[in-house]
């Protein structure tokens, strides 16, 4: 074989290679791409099954307060809401409190009913107590305050600088929660003549702030927000003064998430539902509290 003719067969054979590589490789991103559409295909089906489930599991305290925001925006004639203050997730989750009271403030100029059943001021005080100081010590402090306040106040600031050197009361939520505030003062509809951008603004930086400083800084918010929703908006707000079975949000009867606090509502777990049973059962929670007034229920916040 001459010279010539077998550099031409190399070459042949080299082009051959060469066009078969070419072929596997389409073949394979076809492949690929069939089996990425029946991934999608399967997700879809999938989301659909789960969307279709009447009740499921949605997530923890903070992070369900986008499902929240999200289904309030579709309410059409009426929303329901239990929860422990009109401020509800302001701390952990500024960003999306602001959009829950700026669609409330939205939805009731349509007008559609509000109501709003929270807890009073010294049940929340409680609550709030239990969540930033810890759970795991809440006996020993509370077997302490009944017996003596001024001992059970040094205790309490001990126990929540045992949470900020834990990091349990987080340097980045209190700093976000200050930097939202201050940073939105005049884009808040409900914020009217600036009472949360003052307080917020005049909190000392992380390392500083104490639980009496801090404690003082929520209460002054929530109570602006109480009196705001109820005097100006004109919301239907009754306080309790035991705690509620669940957190619940529900709109037009139909639909509803609720959650179940647990250790004093330090934590959560949520669920979405539109199960007819239990979207009843919101309804009769609130006409139960109307009921109830006078027994569970105060005038006063």
């Amino acid at each position: 074989m001459d010279k010539k003719k077998i550099i031409q067969e190399t070459e042949n054979n080299r082009i051959e290679k060469k066009d078969t590589t070419k072929i596997l490789t389409i073949i394979g991103l076809l492949l690929t791409l069939v089996a990425l559409g029946f991934s999608i295909d399967q997700y879809k089906k999938a989301k659909e099954l789960t969307d279709s489930i009447s009740t499921r599991y949605i997530g923890e305290f903070p992070k369900h307060l986008s499902d929240i925001n999200k289904m309030i925006d579709k309410a059409e004639k009426e929303i329901i809401i239990f929860q422990d203050v009109i401020g509800y997730g302001i701390f952990s989750q500024p960003k999306e409190f602001h959009k829950f009271m700026t669609t409330l403030v939205q939805k009731n100029a349509i007008p559609i009913t509000i109501k709003v059943c929270i807890y009073t001021s010294k049940l929340y005080e409680e609550t709030r107590e239990y969540q930033f100081i810890g759970f795991e010590d809440a006996y020993n402090y509370k077997k302490l305050k009944n017996s003596d306040s001024s001992a059970a106040s040094e205790m309490r600031e001990k126990l929540f600088i045992k949470k900020k050197n834990e990091n349990k009361f987080k340097k980045s939520r209190y700093e976000n929660f200050v930097n939202f505030f201050s940073k939105n003062a005049g884009n808040l509809n409900y914020d009217k003549d600036s009472v949360i951008y003052k307080i917020v603004t005049g909190l000392p930086s992380y390392e500083n702030i104490t639980y009496d400083v801090f404690n003082d800084a929520l209460s002054k918010i929530q109570n602006y927000l109480f009196l705001y929703c109820k005097e100006y908006l004109k919301f239907s707000i009754e306080p309790v003064d035991r705690m509620h079975v669940m957190n619940c949000w529900m709109i037009d009867g139909k639909k509803a998430i609720f959650g179940f606090p647990i250790n004093y509502n330090a934590d959560e777990i949520t669920f979405t539902t539109n199960d007819a049973h239990i979207t009843k059962y919101v309804s009769d929670m609130w006409n139960n509290a109307i009921i109830a007034k006078g027994k569970q229920i105060s005038d006063e916040y």
